[in-house]
This record gives structure tokens, sequence and C-alpha cells, in this order.
């Protein structure tokens, strides 16, 4: 199992995660993916200084969607990503949430065919295709690196380091994981994943490479996993305390979606209720006093720096390619540190 460093748009500045991010490489991390939550920092030009300020590392969206950005312009991002990382860059595309789409007065709907067509209008474009129709998006003469006019000026057109980016999709329920074992280069499953979730990824994942008839060996399982080091493990705990409470609560507004029953397991709708009813009355930090520690290191990697490494083993064991870890606390230092002795054990 590889391990990649994960950041969405806080808490840390760009300049932050720019230092956190050269640590890392130095460290033998893998890659390093920023995630475009909504109203925050954004993705594409995080990425960006990122790539200016690492040498090997692979950067990747995690992930970018096809409502707020339209397929051909996650082609151009990827496209110029890949051209300033010298063909480092990752896509990784998916639906994002209803509720941020509807604040942004942005019709959400068929998300499964709209990732799919995105994936498949953004290959076509790198490969230099112009034209897609589909049942969510269509493309007509589009051409990468043509505009009227720009012929006159001299010097050197745009055109795609890599005529074949690696994409990834973002996935919880069954459709969308199996979607990603169909035709995707590596699914990307949210903070807060457990070892019982990857193993139900995996699942998923080998049904839909199945209908392709492909081997599932070659889609990347990657997930970002919810981290804090400390000297002992309390600290730590804490630290992911509150985004394990988070994500408890709003996957128990919503478990008649398919897909978030296994998201949440072990853990029963009534053990989670206190999360949600504190969550709902009280605010997030009383809903954080709620969370258990069996249910924090359940979903997340936490402890000592031996715990996480532990914790790590555990994930890889259950079939994890990808251990993006996820930062949550004001140490990530000392995570990152964790994440560096579990790849010198291996």
């Amino acid at each position: 199992m590889r391990v990649g460093l994960g950041f969405s748009g806080a808490p840390q500045a760009v300049k932050d995660k720019i230092g956190y991010a050269k640590i890392a490489e130095e460290k033998g991390f893998d890659s390093v993916w920023v995630a475009e939550d909504y109203f925050l920092r954004d993705a594409a030009t995080t990425l960006g200084a990122l790539a200016a300020n690492t040498r090997r590392m692979k950067l990747g969206t995690a992930v970018l969607n096809p409502y707020t950005r339209n397929p051909v312009l996650l082609a151009m991002t990827i496209a110029t990503l890949d051209e300033l990382s010298g063909g480092r860059a990752i896509l990784g595309i998916g639906t994002s949430d209803k509720r941020h789409m509807m604040q942004m007065g942005i019709e959400f709907r068929r998300p499964v065919a709209a990732v799919r067509e995105s994936v498949e209008i953004v290959r076509r474009l790198l490969k230099g295709e112009t034209t897609y129709k589909g049942s969510v998006f269509n493309v007509e003469g589009v051409t990468l690196g043509t505009l009227p006019g720009f012929e006159t000026w001299g010097g050197e057109a745009f055109k795609p380091v890599r005529s074949t980016v690696p994409i990834y999709i973002a996935a919880i329920g069954p459709k969308m994981l199996q979607l990603g074992g169909e035709i995707a280069d590596g699914v990307i499953l949210p903070a807060g994943t457990s070892t019982h979730f990857v193993r139900y990824a995996a699942k998923n994942i080998r049904a839909g490479a199945a209908r392709s008839r492909r081997d599932p060996r070659e889609v990347v399982l990657a997930g970002f996993i919810t981290s804090a080091a400390s000297e002992e493990s309390g600290p730590a705990l804490d630290a992911a305390r509150g985004l394990v409470a988070l994500l408890s609560s709003f996957g128990t507004s919503s478990l008649s979606r398919e897909g978030n029953e296994e998201y949440l397991k072990p853990f029963s709708k009534n053990e989670l209720q206190p999360i949600r009813d504190a969550m709902m009355k009280k605010g997030l930090l009383e809903a954080a006093k709620e969370a258990p520690d069996e249910m924090v290191r359940n979903f997340a990697a936490v402890g000592t720096k031996k715990e996480v490494c532990e914790k790590l083993l555990d994930y890889e064991e259950a079939g994890l390619n990808l251990a993006i870890m996820f930062p949550v606390g004001p140490d990530v230092s000392s995570m990152i540190e964790a994440g560096a002795q579990f790849l010198e054990g291996r």
C-alpha cells in the first residue's frame, strides 16, 4: 500500500500545505491530494502551487465535479496541471453534495450518468477528439489548444502533455463504486472510511470490473483516511472526534441512501442517534463529545505513531492500495512522521 497526503480547503493556508507536501515528499509519500470542499480554498489553484513546489509526488484532485466545472473545463484544468507538474496530475472526479449545488443554484441531476459522461469527455478531449453527445452533456467542435486568432500571435500552442491522464472516481454508493470498477483508473473513498467499507467498496469494484471484463487489480482503491498522531493516544483521538461526529451525524440523516448503511457500519442507527441529536440541538462541539473512542478508532487512523501504523496495516489488509492520510488537528508533522514510519517498515 502506498501513502499519500490529503488536504481540504481548510484549515491550512496554501503556504502551509506547500511546506507539509515538501516534507511528505522527502519522506516517501506517493502523492498529494486536494479536496474542493465548498466554500473554502479551491483545489485547482492549490494544486498549481503544490506542483510548482514539488518534484516527484503525483498531484490529485479529490475531487472536482462536473456541475461546477463542465467536463470541458475539467479537461482544461487537468491538462494545465499536468503541464505545470510535468505529467504528474491525476483527475479525481465526483458529484459533490446536492445541498451545496442547490446553494449555488446549480441543478444536480443524474449523478452516475454525469460522472460516466464526464470521464468519457475528458478522455476524448485529451486525445484530440472534438465531439460528444450524451444524456447529460453535449460537446460540439471543442479542440484543446485552439482558438481562432491565436495562431497569429506566434509562440508554442497549448497541447496536453499526456493524451491519457489517470482518472479516479469518488464513490460511496454501490452504483458509483461499480462505475469506478467499470471505467476508472481508480476509486477514491471519502474521509471517515473504515476497513469494513474498504472491503465493501472492493466487492463492488470487482462487480463493475466484471461488467467490462477488466482485471479489478487495474483499479487503484484509494481512500481518504482521517489521521492524527500524538505522543499519547488521547490528543489524537480528540483531534479526530469532531470530524467523525460530523460524518456520522450527516450519515444518520440519510441512511436511506444506498451505501451509507455500509459506510457507517458496524455502528447502528441507534448508536449514532445521540450524535445526530447533539448536532441538531447543540452543535458540533457537543456532538463530538458523543463519539466514543471505539467509534473514532473505527473511522480513523489515530493515536500514537505506532497505533497509526498498525491501523494503516489494517487498511492494507482490507484491500486499500493508497491511503491518503487526511490530517485533523494541529500536529500535521507528527501525522506525516507516522506515515513515514509505516513506509519505512515496508
